[in-house]
């Protein structure tokens, strides 16, 4: 302990001997009142910091400030839908590699056909085959 906290016992001590109960509360309390004062002197609240009365009841600061958050069956709700919206890139996983590129590459890159069949080996005319039949399947797993 330090010689304050030790000085602060025994004033408690004094005090409570003498029957001053309401210097012992206050003696008690105030490293509370000091640890609010330095928050204060640096600029901080407390959300159990007074900021009014009305009707005899005490206003704290967490009374005023609203919460955002979802309640049990709001995030419920949400998880569903979040659950059936579908990823676009997850049915592009079931092509595969050659198809993948095909599809990505005309629809992201925007590349030509002659280009993407000089990039997977394949003529112009297969490539267009591939990428039309495949865009078929990807629109019907999307749906």
């Amino acid at each position: 302990m330090s010689k304050a906290e030790d000085k602060r016992d025994e004033l408690i001590k004094q005090a409570a001997k003498g029957g001053k109960w309401d210097e012992v509360l206050r003696l008690l309390d105030q490293p509370l009142a000091n640890a609010e004062r330095k928050d204060r002197a640096h600029g901080l609240l407390s959300l159990q910091w007074n900021i009014g009365t009305a009707d005899n009841l005490q206003i704290e600061l967490g009374d005023e400030i609203s919460d955002s958050s979802l309640n049990p069956l709001e995030t419920l709700i949400q998880n569903e839908l979040q659950e059936e919206q579908v990823n676009p890139f997850t049915p592009i996983q079931t092509f595969d590699e050659v198809e993948q590129h095909i599809l990505l590459g005309r629809l992201l890159d925007k590349k030509s056909f002659s280009q993407l069949s000089k990039e997977v080996n394949m003529s112009d005319k297969t490539v267009k085959s591939h990428f039309e039949s495949d865009l078929e399947l990807l629109k019907s797993l999307l749906k």
